[in-house]
């Protein structure tokens, strides 16, 4: 690991798995044959649903996501899931016998399968309004993917994460890591700071087309440790996670795993709090 980013990080740091378990894929898979096919609320929506639902490689970063609820969640654990749609680490996560409630800003637009697979989401602009669970009443919270998509403000999101935690819950947050190699590149020769969406219109016109934004801005493995912990999180450990489809950045990579395009921040609510 680079050392700069080896010595600024408060904890432990591993690489992700060269596959997900064997068990998280086969879930990932069945709950996307169980999705796929709908029936979808929005017609509009339906194109972008399938596409992603289908995408192998969004079942293999999901798989790897109930990888880590398995290996940091006790058996049964009370899980809440933000950013639910559409649905699929939901669905896996309850299939697998986690007592899992997703929060979405608009779960309507897939209320139909939610009712049908007897799913528990609840729509919540956590943007704006605090979760409507009782503090210290849940043992792991997933913020996968969403963290990057945040732009009032993350500091009023983030206590609303940290209260509902029980004291020594964890928090899984998966977001690009901006100093992966691709951001690195893209910085020093396309003079654009991005490591996953570069277009800033186009991320944000999904607030009309699919009723949510799109990136916001990505961030540095640094910078979201540092954030976490003035919430009061402890940060445990970064996971360097993701492949790039060129062999030569997969050598770099294996030899230097800061440089993959994701990173899983796992933090945990320190046991002596009140709040």
């Amino acid at each position: 690991m680079p050392f700069a980013i080896q010595r600024l990080l408060p904890c432990p740091c591993l690489a992700e798995r060269p596959d997900p378990t064997p068990a998280s894929l086969a879930a990932l898979q069945k709950a996307a044959a169980t999705l796929a096919p709908g029936p979808f609320d929005r017609a509009d929506m339906k194109s972008w649903a399938v596409a992603y639902i289908t995408d192998p490689g969004k079942q293999r970063r999901i798989a790897y996501d109930l990888d880590y609820v398995r290996r940091y969640a006790p058996s049964h654990a009370v899980i809440v899931e933000y950013g639910a749609i559409p649905l699929m680490l939901t669905l896996a996560l309850q299939e697998s016998g986690f007592r899992v409630t997703g929060v979405d800003l608009a779960p309507e637009r897939f209320q139909t399968l939610i009712d049908r697979l007897q799913l528990r989401v609840i729509s919540c602009d956590i943007e704006r309004q605090a979760p409507p669970f009782a503090p210290n009443s849940c043992d792991l919270v997933t913020f996968n993917e969403l963290f990057e998509h945040l732009r009032i403000n993350p500091i009023f999101t983030m206590e609303g994460v940290f209260r509902i935690l029980r004291p020594g819950g964890r928090l899984l947050l998966s977001t690009p890591n901006l100093r992966s190699l691709n951001g690195i590149i893209n910085f020093l020769w396309h003079g654009r700071s991005y490591s996953c969406c570069s277009k800033i219109y186009e991320e944000y016109r999904k607030l009309d087309e699919i009723g949510h934004m799109g990136h916001v801005r990505e961030f540095t493995p640094v910078e979201v440790c540092a954030f976490l912990g003035q919430i009061g999180f402890e940060v445990e450990t970064v996971i360097f996670r993701g492949h790039f489809p060129e062999p030569w950045k997969q050598r770099l990579c294996r030899l230097q795993p800061a440089l993959r395009p994701f990173m899983t921040i796992v933090a945990r609510k320190p046991a002596a709090t009140s709040v």
